[in-house]
């Protein structure tokens, strides 16, 4: 089988490499079509085959343990993140075994699915859990902290806003330790009564999938294009965008905004809130992709597809498709306010100011009390001017953005931290 032949080329020292431009068509179960019975058993009888040959091979390797609780199996940026950081440890050498930390009585009450599709990951999820874990990390909103069941114990999180829930800071101050991604979510638990050590984790792209080298889609009309991809809600704030850009450009201009929307709101029409806009109708063009699910690995084409990406949102726990568009090589606009000022800056970005700091006003309960971002629409009028008339000075940003995320910003380098913490924790 492919998978076996893989890891016998590796013991042999050979390298492994997925070749993208290639496609196969492969005419499936040509030999048992038509009889699932016979097809089932030869699967499970070569599935038990592979676990007899491998499983001691690969669990002898580790150096390290770590029992992680969080959320795998979901279209979410901490399951998605979740994933990828697993993966990087395995790299590393930690023997992970994964829980799922949300479920009955947690915010987050529905089950979750058995499996990701993702070999490494089931293999992770199906490990025997430790009677008493040693060290466990549970990665998600701070309010499910209380889940944690290890001896030493580490809650990961992070939020939009400039401080945290009561609820959240009591729970972080029942943990050993307690992880956020940047410099701007640990003075926000500071200043909301942190009392525990608190340490930066920082969160990552994987260079392999996002990267300046992927085969986009050009726009067909000639048209240049600017992107954004968000959920639609008060801390994006759509409509500063929709109606920025169409006050700007004019129908006449070789110029378009498309917006990859997520509306999970049932009670929100997102069609009858831009109707509300009242957008100039000889106004910059913009068009939408509502409620579409791209594959992970389609991501990069879809970005590699635009000129210029844009985040201009109230706020940010992490800004993960603004990262993975930099990665991408594409110039970008971004809020110069949040947790992605971690990785975001003037030398590989354009910075959209704002004017200062307003309550967050929003459905979420996290939010309230506390503030975010206030973009300037000027500043991002002449941002989107600046960027359509300057091309090679943006072509220019975006390629050194993309070569200062693969330098810095993987998740091999966030997992190197949290091994320096899991190390530091086993003392």
């Amino acid at each position: 089988e492919d998978t076996d032949y893989c890891l016998r080329a590796r013991q042999a020292g050979f390298r492994t490499l997925v070749c993208g431009d290639v496609t196969l068509v492969h005419d499936e179960h040509g030999s048992t079509q038509g009889n699932d019975e016979h097809f089932d058993r030869i699967f499970q009888t070569s599935r038990q085959t592979f676990r007899k040959k491998w499983q001691k091979p690969i669990e002898s390797g580790y150096t390290r343990e770590v029992f992680w609780q969080s959320i795998m199996n979901f279209p979410t940026g901490y399951a998605m993140s979740c994933r990828e950081i697993l993966r990087a440890l395995d790299r590393l050498g930690v023997r992970a075994t994964y829980r799922y930390a949300y479920g009955p009585k947690t915010p987050f009450a529905v089950p979750e699915p058995e499996s990701s599709g993702d070999y490494l990951m089931n293999v992770i999820r199906d490990r025997p859990e430790p009677r008493r874990p040693g060290l466990s990390v549970v990665y998600g909103q701070g309010d499910v902290f209380w889940r944690n069941r290890g001896h030493r114990k580490v809650g990961f999180t992070m939020l939009e806003v400039d401080g945290f829930p009561k609820e959240w800071a009591g729970q972080a101050n029942k943990m050993d330790e307690v992880w956020v991604p940047t410099e701007f979510n640990r003075q926000g638990f500071l200043a909301s009564g942190l009392k525990r050590p608190i340490h930066r984790i920082p969160l990552g792209v994987d260079p392999n999938y996002f990267h300046p080298g992927i085969r986009g889609f050009p726009n067909p009309m000639g048209e240049f294009v600017f992107l954004s991809n968000f959920e639609w809600g008060e801390r994006k704030e759509p409509w500063l965008l929709l109606k920025t850009f169409n006050d700007e450009f004019s129908a006449e201009e070789p110029v378009r905004l498309v917006c990859k929307i997520i509306n999970v709101d049932s009670t929100l029409s997102v069609r009858d809130e831009i109707r509300r806009l009242e957008l100039k109708e000889r106004g910059g063009k913009i068009s939408f992709l509502f409620n579409r699910e791209f594959p992970h690995y389609q991501l990069g084409a879809f970005y590699r597809s635009g000129d210029c990406f844009i985040s201009a949102g109230r706020g940010e726990g992490w800004d993960m498709p603004l990262m993975e568009a930099m990665a991408c090589g594409l110039p970008t606009i971004a809020t110069d306010w949040g947790a992605h000022t971690e990785f975001a800056h003037e030398g590989i970005c354009y910075p959209l100011r704002t004017r200062g700091t307003i309550p967050a006003v929003a459905k979420c309960p996290y939010y309230e009390g506390f503030s975010w971002a206030d973009p300037d629409p000027e500043h991002l009028r002449f941002l989107l001017r600046h960027v359509y008339e300057n091309r090679d000075e943006a072509r220019r940003k975006g390629a050194a953005a993309a070569e200062e995320m693969a330098q810095k910003w993987t998740w091999d380098h966030a997992a190197a931290k949290i091994l320096t913490r899991l190390d530091a924790l086993s003392v």
